[in-house]
């Protein structure tokens, strides 16, 4: 059975992103997938935590979207927990979040701001960065 926050977030994703794929089992885990558009990258994979969501990044890393505002109802709550995810795909999807690293040995994302991974992130988490769409060719 969907939670309540399944509820408001589904139809959020649905009508921010209708050309994605996006594949929805409510009352499943996950209850939301968009399919990978390079199989490098993975798909993005959304958890219902109960009081948060955490959102699997291809085959990086994950990130948790919560909202511990006192005095908004349940239902705000989920709303803004929708928002601050949607707000996330939308970067990712424009290729403006990076990705690097992986599951295994660790991994991150971050917002591309036009400067290289520093030499640190590179030797622990490996040279290769990558968007949506794949691959950062300029990456060394």
């Amino acid at each position: 059975m969907a939670s309540s926050l399944e509820i408001h977030v589904l139809p959020e994703l649905a009508a921010r992103f209708p050309g994605k794929g996006m594949q929805s089992h409510p009352g499943a885990a996950p209850f939301a997938i968009f399919p990978a558009v390079h199989p490098d990258v993975g798909d993005i994979e959304i958890y219902d935590d109960g009081d948060e969501l955490t959102v699997v990044v291809g085959k990086f890393t994950h990130r948790h979207f919560s909202n511990y505002d006192q005095g908004v109802s349940q239902v705000e709550r989920a709303c803004r927990i929708g928002n601050d995810l949607a707000v996330f795909l939308s970067d990712l999807f424009a290729d403006r979040i990076e990705m690097y690293g992986s599951h295994l040995g660790g991994g991150g994302t971050r917002l591309r701001d036009g400067r290289s991974r520093g030499l640190a992130s590179k030797v622990v988490f490996g040279s290769k960065t990558y968007v949506w769409s794949g691959p950062v060719r300029h990456d060394a």
